[in-house]
């Protein structure tokens, strides 16, 4: 992580080792920091979309969050999750030693990329949900990563 911070010009505190940081981009807010029981691990994290109490319980929802994690963790190792407050993420553990600057800066970049698609996916499923057509599909769209 120091070695990230350090190619993209990030000032550190000269004392301490980089333990880890976090951006805002189009949107999402992404989170880098080392694995809390894992120490040769680091933990990434892109927020998706708060959802709402209601979305929270919505079966088209959980549904859609299901079916996605299953697809999303075979193919690229991230899941999803929803933490305490309701906020939707996805997240990775990633070895530190055998990540480069530039590996880090690409799984950054598909990290928002693939929260920008899944944000899109559970709005699509809330509104599906929330306002059916009258002899419309009522599933969930589908999302693929590769």
């Amino acid at each position: 992580m120091q070695r990230f911070t350090e190619s993209q010009g990030i000032p550190q505190p000269s004392a301490q080792q980089c333990r880890g940081f976090e951006f805002e981009s189009e949107g999402h807010v992404f989170r880098c920091f080392a694995h809390p029981t894992q120490p040769d691990q680091m933990m990434l994290e892109c927020d998706i979309v708060m959802l709402d109490e209601s979305q929270q319980r919505n079966p088209a929802v959980l549904r859609l969050l299901n079916q996605i994690n299953d697809s999303l963790w075979i193919s690229s190792n991230w899941f999803i999750l929803v933490d305490n407050d309701g906020q939707a993420l996805i997240a990775r553990q990633q070895s530190i030693e055998s990540s480069s600057p530039a590996d880090l800066n690409n799984e950054i970049c598909a990290a928002i990329d693939k929260a920008a698609a899944l944000k899109q996916a559970i709005e699509a499923s809330v509104m599906v949900e929330s306002s059916p057509l009258p002899g419309s599909d009522p599933t969930p769209p589908h999302v693929r990563f590769a």
